[in-house]
């Protein structure tokens, strides 16, 4: 960091230097803020690409950079309007990029599908850390901005509560700063598909920040304003949601990142089978994993009190368990082992009938493939453009307004990508065959 009278930079290796208020630096030396040090951007993908060991908390910063530089280009296209943007409303927005991911959970959406309480995403523990006035965020809010402060940054945060992508005869300040944090071009997506593409070493995220900026402008048609982008920079944005996709082709959905999500769901699934038995009593299972063993709703402590460094103990701790099947499962993302993709099976409901069939005979029951540890089905599907979310709208040169993909020959030809990889560990399919005193040669 470096200091200035009036805040710091800090250094950061995508945007340089990035600088921050004094009130904004006693955000980030909140304890929850803190914590997104210890959760990582991408999860478990370092396990595929071992340079991947960024954090949300770089990213956070990143995003509140690229809104200020969004503000500011904002700010001449306010006038055209005459409309005009205050210190607070700016400091609000500043304040939403920063903690927009405050909520996450330790290996972030893999954590929110394994917790019971689907209700519970990053989003809504997001809103709770920022208002909730017991935490330490909540009162450092209160004291540098005011009373009020918290609740409009969750607001802001909050893009639910916007129910349309436009703003009908009155424009909404709100609603187009929030469209700006949270949309299909925000200041989230620009960083992270920079930041992720440089840490994974692939280079189809290499995205123009500027351009895409540049091209970001409200227009008034018939008497509703839209947040759009210029149709000569349709290019640009076409670069920037490929490159979207390329990422979750090639690092958001790669097959061994799915593969490991998978285990890590089956490890819960096995401790919460062993914990109703007391067969996990042995072990120091950390305060904020009862939760999820016990089906019941986290209280906000003990949200806070979990990051990677917590599941990965619980991991490391755990290959060492009597249960040979929660051993292995947890080695599998401990020490890397993999399951055997099953790539060149033709016809793959006979080989899952046949499997069955022959497990069977030896007398070892499946009702359900997809539930057995030994195997796992894991289903993906992504596109470069959402058509019915948050739309992207093109002011083309006859000043009319159209969605993007009438405006692109590429976007408008882009297709869903569906796929399912399928795995199985022998060993612990082994494993739990001899439990039943049967022998796996047999299958």
């Amino acid at each position: 960091m470096h200091n200035n009278m009036d805040g710091k930079f800090i250094r950061d290796c995508i945007h340089g230097d990035i600088f921050l208020s004094n009130k904004f630096l006693k955000i980030i030396d909140t304890s929850e803020f803190q914590r997104l040090r210890r959760i990582r951007q991408l999860a478990i993908v370092n396990l595929l690409f071992p340079c991947a060991e960024h954090t949300r908390f770089s990213h956070s910063l990143g995003t509140f950079h690229i809104m200020g530089r969004i503000i500011k280009h904002f700010e001449k296209e306010f006038k055209n309007i005459n409309m005009s943007i205050d210190s607070r409303d700016k400091e609000v927005a500043l304040a939403a990029a920063l903690l927009h991911d405050i909520g996450h959970g330790p290996f972030s959406h893999t954590f929110e599908e394994i917790c019971s309480n689907k209700t519970m995403n990053h989003e809504i523990w997001t809103i709770k850390i920022i208002t909730d006035e017991s935490t330490d965020l909540n009162k450092v809010l209160v004291e540098n901005f005011d009373q009020d402060f918290p609740k409009d940054v969750a607001s802001l945060i909050n893009k639910s509560s916007y129910k349309q992508n436009y703003c009908d005869k009155e424009i909404d300040l709100s609603f187009i700063l929030s469209s700006l944090v949270s949309s299909q071009i925000d200041a989230d997506r620009m960083d992270y598909i920079l930041r992720d593409s440089v840490h994974t070493g692939v280079s189809y995220g290499n995205i123009d920040i500027s351009r895409i900026i540049k091209s970001m402008t409200i227009k008034n048609i018939k008497d509703k304003y839209f947040l759009c982008v210029y149709e000569k920079y349709i290019p640009d944005i076409e670069s920037y949601l490929l490159s979207r996709y390329q990422m979750h082709k090639g690092v958001y959905n790669h097959s061994f990142k799915c593969e490991m999500e998978g285990v890590i769901k089956k490890i819960f699934f096995r401790m919460k089978e062993l914990f109703k038995c007391n067969d996990l009593n042995k072990y120091m299972i950390p305060k904020g994993i009862i939760p999820i063993l016990t089906d019941r709703e986290y209280t906000l402590d003990e949200y806070t009190s979990i990051d990677d460094s917590t599941l990965l103990y619980l991991f490391s701790e755990l290959r060492n368990s009597n249960d040979l099947i929660l051993s292995k499962l947890c080695k599998c993302v401990v020490d890397r082992n993999k399951f055997e993709q099953l790539n060149d099976i033709e016809n793959m409901d006979l080989y899952k009938s046949k499997l069955i069939s022959d497990l069977k005979k030896i007398g070892y029951e499946v009702e359900d493939l997809k539930k057995e540890y030994f195997w796992l089905e894991v289903s993906k599907n992504y596109k470069a453009y959402e058509i019915k979310k948050d739309n992207i709208f093109v002011y083309d040169n006859r000043r009319n307004i159209k969605d993007l993909s009438e405006a692109s020959n590429i976007i408008s030809q882009s297709v869903c990508e569906e796929k399912t990889d399928i795995f199985i560990n022998k060993d612990i399919l082994n494993d739990l065959i001899e439990s039943n005193e049967l022998k796996l040669k047999n299958v």
